[in-house]
């Protein structure tokens, strides 16, 4: 009985959480070597997040030493003269929190987040080995990627974000939304009442 009162508040909590959008760099005909590719801008406009900086999505075909964090494509950085970063990512909307998994293929590095107010998150991540880089904090259109170590190769995949519009409560609840919490308290009240009956 407790399990599914549990269950059914956690059905109710849920209903009110901010949504998350992963993006994984898959691109149609992504390419193997840096000289075919050309720097990601708007191609995930449509996704809501936009991309200036120089970094470009590879395919595994790469053959980076390293598998993608997931799927086939990740985002990669080299400083020699293709996708040097530090990468900037623009969303189309307000963000509360920005996660991507990192990595460099020539060495330990330490990886750096930080958005348009300033806040800053960062992570060593060991070689060939991907580590998550999340920055949270007040609504942000903008974060930074950058790699501080100085390594040649790096790379990124799995950028997930969570709107900070969907985190503010609505000043009016909408119909959908009073109907479903109705529902969940008219729930607990009935399975209340088996329970002390």
């Amino acid at each position: 009985m407790r399990v599914k009162l549990l269950l059914l508040l956690l059905i109710v909590l849920a209903i009110g959480a901010g949504w998350a959008e992963t993006l994984s760099f898959e691109m149609v005909g992504a390419k193997c070597l840096f000289l075919d590719t050309t720097p990601l801008n708007n191609q995930f406009a449509l996704d809501g997040v936009t991309f200036s900086g120089g970094g470009t999505a590879l395919n595994r075909c790469a053959n980076f030493a390293v598998a993608p964090h997931s799927g086939t494509d990740l985002l990669a950085f080299h400083i020699f003269g293709y996708g040097t970063g530090p990468e900037v990512i623009t969303f189309a909307d307000p963000v509360s929190s920005v996660s991507i998994w990192v990595t460099s293929t020539a060495g330990d590095d330490t990886f750096r987040l930080i958005d348009n107010n300033g806040l800053s998150a960062s992570v060593l991540a060991l070689n060939s080995v991907w580590a998550q880089l999340t920055l949270m904090g007040p609504a942000f259109t903008q974060v930074t990627l950058s790699e501080q170590g100085g390594k040649y190769l790096w790379l990124a995949d799995d950028l997930t974000w969570t709107s900070a519009a969907s985190e503010q409560p609505s000043p009016v609840p909408e119909p959908n939304m009073l109907a479903l919490m109705g529902t969940g308290f008219g729930l607990i009240g009935t399975m209340a009442k088996r329970f002390r009956g």
